[in-house]
């Protein structure tokens, strides 16, 4: 029984060589394909049979497309140049020992496959980790099925891939975008003519941008709208006007918390006049050479400014029917 032991052993030995240089083998063939590829790794019928049967060394991803424009698989051609992208990223990255393999089948090439595994549908992205070694996933074995990426409703896939990749197993991945030389030449053409523009243009249009005439129109309307509730008006997204209790519309809105934006503009619009009054009875109409006309314009906007600020408090009263103070005409009452 001894000798049959002894001469028993050295085959037993022969035969798990054979078997680990038939894995380590196959690890070489498929990083050899790896390695000549552009990108993932173009499989048929064979060779998916063969990058996915087991035992695996190593970790492999497994595309199943359809790219012929026949099958009008939008998502399939969406997705295979993020797909080629982290691909050649990885292949370029990667390190010796580090065993991942980004693959795909195209329906062209293996309807064998498809009808084997039963897809009707593509895209679909496999994931098969390695069965054994240092990157095998504990609780994983050949008889475990491939784990099923789910395709984000995204325009952009490649770094959601490498993030679920880095969940999924051991590996990193990282995706490297190539420079977009288009986009960059634009803008460098686009700053190029704005500067030589700008050497031009600027000195004709300083005198105009630096009159004080330009700016101090710029900050009165910014201050009138401003300060008639524009910015109220599209943070709270009030109505443009509202209805009374007879059902007559309703231009002010009652209490402090609430406008309308007509309620805004009309108030605008009066700031506006009494801004101009204002403005004429300081600096206009001192100016004017005839007496008769600088005495009625200074009566005429007088009783402009009066008739606006009547109406203010009136909408003040609106606002607060408790206010106690008016202006005539109006008396308060609009």
């Amino acid at each position: 029984m001894r000798l049959l032991t002894l001469l028993l052993l050295p085959l037993t030995l022969g035969l798990a060589a054979a078997a680990a240089t038939t894995k380590e083998t196959k690890l070489q063939r498929i990083t050899k394909l790896a390695v000549s590829s552009p990108g993932p790794i173009k499989l048929n019928d064979k060779t998916f049979d063969d990058i996915t049967s087991g035992p695996r060394n190593y970790t492999s991803l497994v595309l199943l497309t359809a790219l012929d424009p026949r099958f009008a698989c939008h998502l399939c051609l969406q997705f295979q140049p993020d797909y080629e992208l982290i691909a050649r990223s990885w292949m370029k990255s990667r390190k010796d020992d580090e065993a991942l393999f980004f693959s795909y089948l195209d329906f062209a090439d293996g309807r064998a496959t498809f009808n084997k595994l039963g897809l009707t549908s593509a895209p679909i992205l496999y994931l098969y980790p390695a069965t054994y070694g240092p990157n095998a996933i504990p609780g994983y074995d050949e008889s475990s099925p491939p784990i099923q990426y789910d395709f984000p409703p995204i325009a952009t896939q490649a770094e959601p891939l490498a993030e679920w990749i880095s969940l999924q197993t051991p590996f990193k991945p990282r995706v490297y975008r190539p420079p977009n030389y288009t986009k960059i030449a634009i803008v460098a053409g686009s700053t190029t003519i704005i500067l030589a523009s700008s050497y031009f243009i600027i000195p004709l249009l300083l005198p105009a941008l630096t009159h004080p005439t330009l700016w101090a129109a710029v900050s009165l309307i910014s201050i009138l709208l401003f300060t008639s509730g524009h910015m109220f008006n599209h943070i709270r997204g009030t109505a443009y006007m509202g209805s009374g209790p007879n059902g007559q519309l309703s231009y002010i809105a009652g209490g402090f918390s609430t406008q309308f934006a007509v309620e805004s503009q009309i108030v605008g619009v009066v700031y506006a006049f009494l801004a101009f009054g204002t403005i004429a009875l300081a600096m206009k109409i001192p100016r004017m050479q005839e007496p008769g006309r600088q005495q009625a314009a200074v009566v005429v906007w007088s009783v402009v400014i009066l008739c606006l600020f009547s109406f203010l408090m009136g909408v003040f009263k609106v606002k607060n029917p408790a206010y106690p103070f008016w202006l005539p005409p109006l008396m308060g009452k609009i």
